[in-house]
């Protein structure tokens, strides 16, 4: 059992390579790696909303204006504004990353968009 008391948790992934389970704290900016015995936190220093692990052992984190590489690479900037951020993403049989994005103050405004990132 992971006892995170996370404000928001999402983006549950499980890393089969690695044998672990990836899952983010959307409102503390924090990245969960547990691997069977312990949850290690990663804080990181902007909020993040999803995570995937690459083939060659990284992780794609969609952070609010961004996706990027843990290592620091920063892989795509998003083409909207401050008032948005992209949500929960995944990755599709292809290895493609799709992610969405929404308003930050989550109004029901239907101004969101869906991004894939082919690498």
């Amino acid at each position: 059992m992971i006892d995170a008391k996370a404000l928001l948790g999402e983006s549950p992934r499980w890393d089969a390579a690695r044998e672990r389970l990836l899952w983010v704290d959307v409102k503390r900016g924090e990245l969960h790696v547990w691997d069977g015995t312990s949850d290690e936190v990663e804080q990181l220093e902007a909020p993040l909303s999803a995570v995937a692990p690459t083939e060659d052992g990284d992780l794609l984190l969609a952070f609010a204006d961004r996706l990027a590489l843990l290592s620091g690479a920063t892989l795509a900037r998003m083409p909207h504004g401050d008032e948005m951020r992209l949500n929960d993403g995944a990755c599709d049989p292809h290895g493609r990353f799709w992610v969405g994005s929404m308003r930050r103050d989550e109004e029901k405004k239907r101004d969101g968009a869906l991004y894939r990132f082919d690498g």
